[in-house]
């Protein structure tokens, strides 16, 4: 891709503000799901940094329940 005005060529243009599809669905899992699915026909790249959002945040709920499982068991054989 070329830059309208100077000619040169730039490959990360539309790259830009894809991110934000990320930390918004990181921290609303909702609204990314609901992203993807709005996205997913026009815009790939937007629809897919929304989907890796919500992984991300389930990956992380995920984790943190297995650390407060291993916790409360380990506390308690512990005190036992």
């Amino acid at each position: 891709m070329y830059c309208p005005n100077c000619g040169h060529e730039c490959n990360n243009v539309h790259d830009r503000r894809y991110f934000e599809w990320f930390f918004l669905s990181l921290f609303f899992p909702y609204i990314g799901f609901i992203a993807y699915f709005l996205f997913k026909e026009y815009n790939k790249r937007a629809a897919k940094q929304a989907l890796n959002g919500v992984i991300a945040f389930v990956g992380f709920v995920i984790v943190g329940f297995l650390i407060l499982i291993l916790y409360s068991v380990f506390m308690g054989l512990s005190h036992a």
